[in-house]
């Protein structure tokens, strides 16, 4: 009876170690009671586990569809062998498009997808990066990277969330284009002088400050027109970058001057580079007059000086040479109106 019993308890036994908490024992005695104790709990276990299980689940799906809305690339690559763990749906959808992000010979993949942040202590991570990708294989990006260490599955990994921010990045050249840039001749406009010769002061270094008129504007105005005047205005503008090194900074000071900042550069230079500007403005007069008058001062290295003095000595400088040829400029203007007469 005992041996018929064990072999009972036995095969109960096996049936609530597949699951089946149904089995109870009555011909035991204490035993009995502990047996059927002990299934009720793990039944009770097993409920609360599948809950458990459950709730996990749905929030593993949550999860995922909120890293599948947002439009950030998010990849999670292994540590060690590099192998890619997960891609939200941004990060596939790119890899559909063959983006270049998803190729080992790509600049990016090579800088930072698998760069020396394998290595890396979570504590020794950088913040939020900015890196400009201008592969072949597509347009120029501007993108932002975050790594991010973390286990997966019992592995070590890096998580990158990447963002595209061209759109952003475009948009703040377009502002900085209208906050720096003169909108008619394109060149930088005052503000952007008046920031480039502060730098310059403040820093001690040495350069050359160059003032310089557009002769006659205001007589093209009034007998040409504003159109008119504007052409004259970007001509002189495109013949002053023209004869420039690269190192200079043009900016158009006000309606009719211009100023110009010529680092390192010795006066003769700044001489003959204004003089073979205004030969050519000259040359390419057609239906009336065209020059400049300029006058510069040299600051040297390690000088201290005032900006509104170094401006108002150059256009002094400027304003000697305007009278010493203003006959010159009188004698061409009345050339250029006995033809517009005739």
């Amino acid at each position: 009876q005992i041996q018929s019993d064990l072999k009972s308890l036995t095969w109960q036994a096996n049936q609530v170690a597949q699951g089946d908490y149904k089995q109870s024992v009555n011909y035991l005695g204490d035993f009995s009671v502990s047996f059927n104790t002990m299934v009720s709990r793990l039944k009770e276990h097993e409920h609360i586990m599948v809950e458990r299980a459950e709730a996990l689940l749905n929030s593993k799906m949550l999860l995922v569809s909120v890293v599948d809305s947002i439009k950030e690339w998010l990849i999670v690559l292994d540590a060690e062998t590099h192998e890619v763990l997960f891609e939200n749906l941004a990060a596939k959808q790119q890899k559909s498009s063959n983006h270049c992000l998803h190729r080992k010979t790509c600049k990016l993949y090579a800088d930072w997808i698998a760069s020396d942040y394998y290595s890396a202590k979570p504590a020794e991570l950088p913040s939020i990066l900015e890196y400009e990708c201008n592969c072949e294989s597509h347009t120029h990006r501007f993108l932002t990277i975050k790594p991010y260490a973390l286990d997966w599955n019992e592995r070590s990994a890096f998580a990158f969330l990447i963002s595209d921010i061209t759109a952003s990045k475009t948009q703040e050249k377009k502002l900085h284009t209208l906050a720096y840039k003169d909108e008619l001749t394109g060149v930088f406009n005052r503000r952007y002088g008046m920031e480039e010769i502060s730098r310059l002061v403040i820093g001690r270094e040495e350069f050359l400050l160059c003032f310089i008129d557009i002769d006659k504007l205001k007589y093209v105005n009034d007998t040409y027109g504003h159109t008119a005047g504007d052409e004259y205005i970007r001509a002189v503008a495109n013949t002053l970058q023209s004869v420039l090194r690269s190192s200079d900074t043009l900016c158009r000071y006000g309606g009719d001057e211009f100023i110009l900042v010529m680092p390192k550069c010795p006066e003769y230079v700044g001489a003959l580079k204004l003089a073979e500007c205004r030969s050519k403005i000259m040359n390419e007069a057609k239906l009336f007059p065209m020059s400049i008058s300029f006058g510069f001062t040299l600051v040297p290295c390690g000088c201290v000086i005032d900006i509104d003095e170094l401006l108002a000595q150059a256009d002094k400088e400027m304003y000697d040479f305007k009278m010493e040829h203003r006959g010159e400029l009188e004698a061409i203007q009345r050339l250029f109106d006995s033809a517009r007469q005739e």
